[in-house]
């Protein structure tokens, strides 16, 4: 049992850091800073392999099968919830980058600080989608209750 927790922990830390190494590169190439904020740049690339891949490195080896598998057609809810957090993460630091290039001159400006604040609340808006399915596809929700009126709302019977 130890034996096997040690070999995990060792696998994911190799293809964490691996990963983490490709998201720098990655970050580099989209325009961060090479020779200055080189810390701040490597910080937001563990900050971000962290919460995009660490559900998924843990679960799974990291082979294009899986990878395709669980980013493009998850089903059970670990690929779902590996899914979620990178697609969430993905979308919320991408978005996040336009308030860079604003001109306000405002100490959250700077990198990469609207990034990391934009990664943690996609993992978070990430994490609300795969919870908000596993709630709406869960056997204990009773859908019979719940109709569509005429009109455009919805109404919920609670008998």
């Amino acid at each position: 049992m130890i034996r096997s927790t040690v070999e995990n922990l060792s696998k994911f830390s190799v293809y964490y850091f691996c990963y983490s190494f490709i998201v720098h590169i990655t970050f580099i190439l989209f325009g961060a800073p090479v020779f200055s904020n080189v810390l701040e740049t490597l910080c937001l690339s563990l900050w971000f392999a962290f919460l995009s891949g660490a559900p998924f490195l843990w679960q799974y080896e990291p082979t294009t099968k899986n990878i395709r598998r669980v980013l493009w057609d998850a089903s059970t809810p670990h690929e779902y919830f590996a899914c979620c957090s990178f697609w969430g993460t993905l979308v919320g630091t991408w978005s996040s980058a336009f308030v860079l290039v604003l001109d306000w001159d405002r100490p959250w400006q700077a990198w990469p600080i609207p990034c990391v604040m934009g990664a943690v609340i996609g993992f978070s808006l990430g994490f609300f989608a795969f919870l908000l399915r596993r709630y709406l596809t869960h056997p204990f929700v009773d859908r019979s209750r719940c109709y569509v009126n005429t009109g455009d709302s919805v109404k919920v019977n609670f008998e």
